[in-house]
């Protein structure tokens, strides 16, 4: 489709002139997919230059959000290497969604997310903002475009909360005797969730260290979940033996 913007067709129009302008065309969008990010809260704890302002949960892993990816790494006329911030007008590039956060429509999600995808080191209603601002944004544009099942904000943060429900990461790995506070080798934590939740994930550690920090779940843009790229598993870590810290420092926690 050729579009003009509307004051050169009020110029050509009023003037009568006809201006030969390069047309501009509408673009289709880029194959992506999802990460699903599940972060274990005592190893961010344990590494944040900042007191965490609330214990960490230490019974399950949290999330951290539900990321956007584009398959081929990069989409021509896109911000970035990744999809980000598409609600965002301090760019060249236009704004893709006009979608501010609004807090108020997650009212019947909160009690689940306040459980399932707490903030560590801000509120929480912050950390659901950023998650939003930067990922969720793109999210639901894409599947706009593509007529996909995640076309609202409510809808994104409902469905990262059902894909977490899919996979009881901790109790994959203790399945394996990998418990909080105990070490194994990088492929060792990969072979028990791939156990235990029937796909490949990807793991990362926090940046250089060898402490687990999160597991990486990968879906299509149906959001069916699909093993993770080979040879891209392991993120970060500095040794092939890696930590599932345990949380002893209670203390330092903020009120």
């Amino acid at each position: 489709m050729i579009t003009l913007p509307a004051f050169v067709v009020v110029a050509a129009t009023a003037f009568g002139v006809l201006v030969d302008l390069p047309p501009v065309y509408s673009q289709a969008p880029c194959d992506e997919f999802f990460y699903l990010v599940q972060q274990w809260g005592p190893t961010f704890c344990k590494h944040e230059r900042q007191p965490c302002q609330v214990e960490p949960v230490s019974s399950h892993f949290t999330l951290h959000g539900l990321w956007p990816n584009y398959e081929k790494g990069r989409c021509p006329g896109k911000k970035g290497a990744w999809p980000q911030n598409c609600d965002d007008s301090s760019t060249e590039l236009p704004p893709e969604c006009d979608c501010p956060f609004d807090l108020s429509l997650l009212a019947d999600l909160q009690s689940s997310m306040l459980e399932n995808w707490p903030s560590y080191g801000q509120t929480n209603a912050r950390f659901w903002q950023h998650e939003w601002d930067k990922h969720g944004s793109c999210a639901i544009t894409y599947e706009q475009e593509i007529g996909g099942p995640v076309t609202s904000q409510h809808q994104y943060f409902d469905k990262a909360l059902q894909l977490r429900e899919q996979c009881n990461v901790l109790e994959s790995l203790k399945a394996v005797g990998i418990s909080p506070g105990s070490n194994a080798p990088a492929r060792d934590f990969l072979a028990a969730v791939k156990e235990g939740c029937g796909v490949s994930p990807q793991i990362a550690c926090h940046p250089g260290s060898s402490d687990l920090e999160e597991f990486r779940f990968c879906y299509d843009d149906e959001f069916r979940a699909m093993d993770c790229q080979q040879g891209k598993e392991v993120e970060d870590c500095r040794r092939d033996q890696i930590t599932l810290p345990v949380w002893r420092q209670t203390s330092t926690a903020a009120a």
